[in-house]
């Protein structure tokens, strides 16, 4: 039997408070990418979500994570400048270098970091707003804290994403369009 870790617990528990559905899903075969995991599901690409996270390299600064749906390359650099009302100059230092939140790896990166992760590893996480996908269940990863990580994965509405996340995080939590 597959569970959450004990702090990703808050997905499930504020799930339920808010009425949001979730579920564990084990898969067949290990993905590591969107687009293998849209094919196994015979889903399009855009049902599943990818959370990436970035950093300046440097131990002192946080990581900041960005939630949207499969739809390819995004401009991270703006985003984060916008978002965050980072001049543009500190903005670019921002990169994805391989530097993931505790729990997770390349493949299993989780919209939902640990409780204790985030104000200590993770500064902010942004989500994409994507109105056409509020309703549908999308497929996220869950990270490294269960059996077999590159199978498991959760089911939920995308809507639920930020809703979960903000009534944890609160103004960590950002959702632009």
């Amino acid at each position: 039997m597959t569970s959450l870790h004990p702090e990703l617990q808050y997905i499930t528990d504020i799930g339920q408070r808010l009425g949001i559905e979730s579920k564990l899903v084990v898969h067949s075969i290990s993905t590591i990418t969107c687009a293998e995991k849209a094919q196994l599901l015979g889903w399009d690409v855009s049902r599943v979500v990818k959370a990436l996270y970035f950093h300046t390299g440097d131990y002192n600064d946080e990581m900041i994570g960005i939630i949207t749906p499969e739809f390819g390359n995004i401009d991270f650099k703006k985003i984060i400048s916008e978002t965050l009302r980072m001049d543009v100059k500190r903005a670019k230092r921002y990169f994805s270098n391989g530097y993931m939140p505790t729990g997770m790896s390349k493949g299993t990166c989780s919209p939902f970091p640990r409780e204790s992760v985030m104000g200590k590893e993770v500064s902010d996480l942004i989500i994409i707003d994507y109105p056409e996908l509020d309703e549908i269940v999308v497929d996220i990863s869950i990270g490294d804290d269960v059996s077999e990580p590159f199978k498991t994965s959760m089911h939920i509405p995308y809507r639920g994403i930020h809703s979960i996340l903000r009534e944890k995080f609160g103004e960590r939590i950002y959702k632009i369009k």
